[in-house]
């Protein structure tokens, strides 16, 4: 017998799931806002992007951050304070990129740290 109770067991299952649900409901918006499926359509013109660079051991990762002006594409939308985060490109000012803007959504912003996310 492993001396775990009954309950113990359940409990260490349910706190599992909970967890893996949490993370599988992450990817899945996150995945759903990249491909455009939700959030509103339109374009992030760029106003200025900021490199952050990490190391660990020998590998070096740079990601950008740009600030800029979003404009739905029905035009009923315009945010001049967007953000774009975690590019893999650091994009000059003036660059047009089509995304998704989602300032509406608390969570959308929340997991992407940007009010936008770029459209794949």
């Amino acid at each position: 017998m492993s001396g775990k109770t009954p309950s113990k067991t359940l409990y260490g299952h349910i706190f599992f799931l909970a967890v893996a649900l949490v993370i599988f409901t992450v990817l899945f918006i996150k995945g759903l806002t990249a491909a455009g499926l939700t959030g509103t359509h339109g374009t992030f013109t760029v106003k200025e992007c900021s490199r952050e660079s990490t190391s660990h051991r020998s590998t070096a990762q740079h990601d950008d951050d740009c600030a800029g002006t979003f404009r739905s594409d029905d035009g009923k939308a315009v945010d001049n304070e967007a953000s774009l985060g975690s590019l893999d490109t650091e994009y000059d000012p003036g660059a047009k990129l089509a995304t998704q803007g989602h300032d509406d959504s608390k969570v959308l912003s929340a997991l992407s740290g940007a009010t936008s996310t770029t459209a794949s």
